[in-house]
């Protein structure tokens, strides 16, 4: 990283935020790729000191209570072992600040790359997974809640079509037309197959479980990354998107590897409870739901001033994938070997160590 760049305009607030708010050291900094998300992001030092630092800017859900629980919620984590960066506190101890209007936080810069579909990485991703979704939050943590239900699209389809309508622009159109049949076919499957929402146990999730989330340092999780999704839901919503955007052939390509599904689930199964039928059923709808427009994210994106046409363009060949009838029914099969087999084994160890 070169710090000897100078301060380019779009850092510029972070090193004063850094500074003024947060006690750093910083003089130096740049921007971070963004990729889809709405939030702006930059690394911020100094020569002549080693350390590295993440300031975030929150766009997405720029509400200060619930920004301030994440960095609480990531502090509480880390202390039972889940992989987050390490939260910095403001100079009034608060995990994050309101600055004009905006909302920052700090975390320490964590060195990793993108987890990959190699099966250490995997593994690892089951793993951290498994974790998060057995922490229960100690303390007096006041949890406070994202502002879009995890089920929106299974259960008001209507008002979540009419929402996302009302945010896209007359050249947006065309391409949100193309999510029909997709949300149609989903339609379908739940007026034939209800998901059972009380068999389907809680937990504290990630809500965007993929790879560029996940920093992997040789063969462990060193951190992971973007919270804003954190919630309380079924965990069955984080193993299906991990599923989908980790067991894929590859970007853009969204063709199931069977061996790459078995090494994620056979870690998450080592860590976490069985998963159950009705979780089993849901596996299907939530990957779907997962791809289908989130008003949230695009009126982020519009007010950060971004185009929303990528954020509708990238899950539709995902969905393409997913709503095809003979790949559904194929992926519905291979899901139910692979956590029926996960299942006998953890039993199988339960039934060793107990003998």
């Amino acid at each position: 990283m070169n710090w000897r760049s100078g301060r380019p305009p779009g850092v510029r607030t972070a090193l004063w935020v850094a500074r003024e708010c947060f006690g750093l050291p910083a003089a130096r900094g740049e921007l971070m790729a963004q990729g889809a998300t709405a939030n702006g992001m930059a690394v911020v030092g100094d020569v002549r000191d080693p350390r590295r630092w993440v300031l975030r800017n929150h766009h997405r859900d720029p509400r200060l209570d619930r920004v301030r629980f994440l960095a609480d919620f990531a502090d509480d984590a880390r202390r039972v072992g889940v992989p987050f960066a390490p939260v910095l506190r403001d100079l009034d101890g608060h995990g994050a600040v309101a600055v004009g209007g905006q909302v920052w936080t700090a975390t320490g810069f964590v060195a990793g790359r993108s987890c990959s579909a190699e099966p250490s990485d995997l593994s690892a991703a089951g793993t951290a997974l498994a974790a998060l979704h057995r922490h229960a939050l100690t303390g007096d943590i006041r949890p406070v809640p994202g502002d879009l239900a995890w089920n929106a699209w299974l259960d008001f389809p209507d008002s979540m079509w009419a929402a996302v309508t009302d945010l896209t622009g007359i050249a947006d159109r065309p391409v949100l037309a193309r999510y029909r049949p997709h949300v149609a076919a989903l339609g379908e499957y739940l007026a034939n197959r209800p998901v059972d929402r009380d068999r389907l146990p809680e937990a504290w999730t990630h809500g965007d479980f993929h790879g560029g989330n996940l920093l992997v340092h040789g063969p462990r999780m060193a951190a992971i990354v973007d919270l804003d999704g954190v919630d309380r839901r079924p965990r069955i919503w984080d193993v299906a998107y991990a599923c989908l955007m980790l067991g894929r052939h590859g970007p853009g390509d969204y063709r199931l590897r069977p061996d790459a599904l078995a090494t994620l689930l056979a870690a998450y199964r080592n860590m976490a409870a069985p998963l159950g039928l009705a979780e089993l059923h849901a596996l299907w709808p939530c990957m779907v739901a997962s791809q289908l427009p989130d008003p949230r994210h695009l009126h982020a994106l519009r007010r950060a001033g971004r185009p929303i046409m990528q954020a509708l363009h990238r899950p539709l060949a995902a969905l393409a994938v997913l709503t095809d009838p003979a790949r559904a029914e194929l992926l519905n099969g291979l899901l139910g070997e692979l956590l029926n087999a996960a299942t006998a084994r953890h039993a199988d160890r339960i039934e060793g160590r107990t003998a």
